[in-house]
């Protein structure tokens, strides 16, 4: 798999977090903290979810895996390694696209 040019290939040091942080703050009040989320609303340019998942430590690499996955039909069809370049803890990104967003669970 080849990320050049692509999201995976440049990282923010201290993390992208940071880049939310700075735009709530900007916001100041019209940010709502630790309130239930009840709707989204989208529009009809198509639907990206983006989540993380946190581990202690990046195990996948410890069989030499890349902690990739691709799939054409299943709902989480991309899934990365977005692990620290130190290893200090093991995260991976994944995405929902399409239809998949779109479905209530």
């Amino acid at each position: 798999m080849n990320t050049t040019g692509g999201a995976q290939e440049r990282r923010v040091v201290g993390g992208t977090h940071l880049i939310s942080e700075r735009m709530a703050t900007a916001l100041g009040d019209a940010i709502r903290l630790n309130s239930v989320v009840r709707t989204i609303h989208q529009d009809g340019t198509g639907v990206v979810i983006k989540f993380h998942i946190g581990y202690d430590t990046p195990f996948w690499r410890d069989d030499g895996l890349n902690g990739s996955v691709w799939s054409f039909d299943d709902a989480f069809n991309v899934v990365l390694d977005n692990s620290p370049n130190d290893g200090s803890c093991g995260v991976l990104v994944g995405f929902l696209e399409g239809s998949h967003a779109r479905t209530p669970v």
